[in-house]
């Protein structure tokens, strides 16, 4: 005769039964053994803990303000279901998905400077994977979830460097005297896109993922070109640009503006950071357009296709990124 809950009443009688309990703590489980001889009781105390939660999940990672401090939320496609990710008094932000949806690579200060975090949605498993007393920002996972690209300033100028997933042997891919920001993969991982002020203004390049070999100029307009974020199916790359006297978003043949180019955005205001959809057919952006920073989505053809405000708080949101 099982009795799991310390109540006296016998809750089962079988050999190896299960017990289900409805809330946590800790429970004296009495166990009683019978014949015609006698009977005999053992106890024990077991600890029972609340079941985990699931973990957080959403369309879109984004960052925000809106807890008094930087903050990674996620949100699902339509602006619903916002969940703060990292909840810390520290400035978090600049996150960015693994290809399996498992993990986000993020930025945090909370140990002084700017470095590289990767959280295990699952687990709750985090891990400072960068650890440097450096300032490293803008992390980009390669499509094989292998290695991480990131920004670092860490050899006296903002630098792109590729390092493994779990922070070991970073490598410095620009390792020259001009500032380099902002790298993104290309989706078959053999090219890295950056910014790169080395012409005197910032302008979107590509090299080699491997080496830093063949770099070459996609765009090379007066203006500042930044934030490049390759197309999941290869084809273009979207930025944002003031070239036109604010920002605003344009996408071109990942060949270069050269190839093509088309303007996507043309509000008056800033807008920034484009990310594509898993399937090419939508862009989500940072736009100040409504008198503060939030979240927007549109058409891959342009705002003027579709444009659908994702949200509404009045601190600011910004940096989305869709899940694979």
């Amino acid at each position: 005769a099982w009795d799991f809950d310390g109540d006296g009443v016998t809750d089962s009688t079988d050999q190896n039964p299960l017990f289900t309990y409805n809330n946590p703590g800790d429970y004296t489980v009495t166990l009683t053994v019978s014949n015609t001889a006698g009977s005999s009781s053992a106890n024990a105390t077991i600890s029972v803990s609340a079941a985990p939660s699931a973990p957080p999940d959403g369309d879109i990672v984004f960052t925000s303000e809106r807890a008094g401090n930087g903050d990674v939320f996620f949100m699902l496609q339509d602006g619903s279901g916002i969940t703060n990710v990292t909840n810390n008094p520290a400035v978090d932000g600049q996150a960015v998905w693994s290809p399996d949806g498992a993990k986000i690579a993020f930025v945090s200060n909370r140990d002084g400077n700017n470095e590289i975090y990767v959280l295990e949605l699952a687990t709750a498993t985090l891990t400072n994977i960068t650890n440097n007393p450096a300032n490293d920002q803008h992390p980009s996972w390669s499509p094989d979830g292998t290695k991480i690209a990131f920004t670092s300033d860490r050899d006296g100028d903002n630098d792109i460097f590729v390092m493994n997933a779990d922070g070991s042997s970073p490598v410095s891919l620009t390792p020259d005297t001009s500032n380099e920001r902002w790298p993104d993969w290309s989706p078959d991982g053999t090219l890295i896109a950056f910014a790169s002020d080395r012409n005197g203004n910032n302008d979107i390049f590509v090299m080699s993922s491997v080496d830093g070999s063949g770099v070459t100029a996609l765009t090379t307009d007066a203006g500042n070109d930044r934030t490049p974020d390759w197309s999941p199916d290869g084809t273009l790359i979207a930025f944002s640009s003031n070239r036109t006297g604010n920002d605003d978003i344009f996408v071109m043949s990942s060949g270069g503006e050269a190839v093509s180019l088309t303007q996507l955005t043309t509000d008056t205001n800033n807008d920034r950071q484009p990310a594509w959809s898993s399937d090419s057919s939508k862009i989500a952006f940072t736009s100040d357009r409504n008198g503060d920073f939030d979240i927007f989505v549109m058409d891959a053809g342009g705002e003027a296709v579709s444009l659908t405000q994702l949200t509404v708080d009045a601190a600011h949101d910004f940096a989305p990124m869709w899940k694979p």
